[in-house]
């Protein structure tokens, strides 16, 4: 079991495409407190939105400690690490600074002694590997590819968000499903099961009602991502365009994953963990017995493995090891609560 050198309590926060999770452990990486809250991708909501559920997300899971251990004291963390999806370009870097150095008290680091903001790809690196370098495909609501050296050099492929980017995520397979289900409406493409089950699990009685349902005024994001959950279907399984969703959603997270081992040049001749982290990869249909046969096709070196961790576990463990990485990526930016 992991153990710092400092006894307390930890705290990591992932905050996805639909959903903000926060997990709090002590120093042996025991989990003691988990919350949820709104998304705080920043690609997908204002950076005041999400900090508001980041920090909903952080009381539920003092919440759920208290709830189970109410003798615990929650004075302060001894470190936080917050995994951000959408933190990607330096302007994304600079916005979030900006905005955590303007806050005062215990916002500014989440009540702990020092906050690490990283790219959720480290955060689900970490979720999966004891080390703090190496690759993290994420298919999960969005999707992304991660790269960090043994340097500290980081690149990544994706996560622009549903309307840039999200290709090879769940998101993207929800979208195909309900093209097919228009074509099968105005008749480009024979009706086949697809819109009945379509129609079905978003209780709408006809395909028509499709149209406003997707267009409101929020995005349905979730409840699209929700629709990948038909791939795995058996009525569906002798569907071609089925089985090309599926093939197309292998490819574009391969295409990731390519760009990022080419722009990393990651020394190709040492074994090197590339993680996989999101609901795709719990997929029938040996949908990750083909991922990771594409991967080791480009590397054979790589040591494939699914996440046994949260990606807010994940999180928590950079906080508890940050004294402790010898090198640091590029990207994080930390925020040392003032004496």
């Amino acid at each position: 079991m992991l153990t710092t050198l400092k006894s307390g309590l930890y705290l990591g926060i992932d905050t996805g495409a639909t959903r903000t999770e926060a997990t709090i452990t002590k120093e042996t990486g025991l989990v003691i407190g988990i919350g949820e809250a709104g998304t705080a991708n920043l690609h997908n909501v204002s950076i005041e939105t999400a900090f508001n559920n980041i920090k909903v997300a952080v009381e539920e899971a003092k919440k759920d400690l208290k709830s189970k251990q109410p003798e615990t004291s929650i004075n302060e963390f001894e470190a936080a690490c917050l995994g951000i999806s959408g933190l990607d370009t330096v302007a994304d870097k600079e916005r979030l600074k900006t905005f955590f150095n303007g806050l005062t008290g215990d916002d500014q680091t989440l009540g702990s002694k020092i906050l690490i903001i990283a790219n959720n790809g480290l955060t689900g690196l970490m979720s999966g590997t004891e080390n703090p370098y190496g690759i993290c495909l994420i298919a999960a609501t969005g999707s992304n590819c991660y790269g960090v050296s043994k340097t500290g050099r980081e690149t990544s492929s994706g996560n622009w968000g549903y309307f840039l980017g999200d290709q090879g995520s769940a998101f993207a397979i929800g979208q195909a499903l309900l093209r097919l289900a228009m074509k099968e409406f105005d008749g480009r493409l024979p009706q086949t099961a697809i819109t009945h089950k379509i129609l079905d699990y978003l209780n709408l009685a006809d395909a028509g009602q499709i149209v406003g349902w997707a267009y409101r005024e929020t995005l349905p994001v979730r409840e699209i991502a929700g629709l990948s959950k038909l791939i795995d279907d058996d009525d569906l399984s002798n569907i071609v365009d089925i089985a090309e969703i599926t093939n197309q959603t292998v490819r574009e997270l391969i295409n990731a994953y390519r760009a990022v081992i080419d722009r990393l040049e990651i020394d190709l001749t040492n074994p090197f963990p590339v993680v996989l982290v999101g609901g795709l990869f719990s997929m029938k249909n040996n949908f990750i017995e083909k991922v990771e046969s594409s991967i080791l096709g480009i590397t054979p070196q790589a040591a494939v493995v699914k996440n046994q961790r949260s990606i807010s576990e994940g999180a928590a463990r950079i906080a508890m090891l940050h004294n402790y990485m010898r090198l640091f990526p590029e990207s994080l930016i930390v925020i040392v609560r003032p004496s």
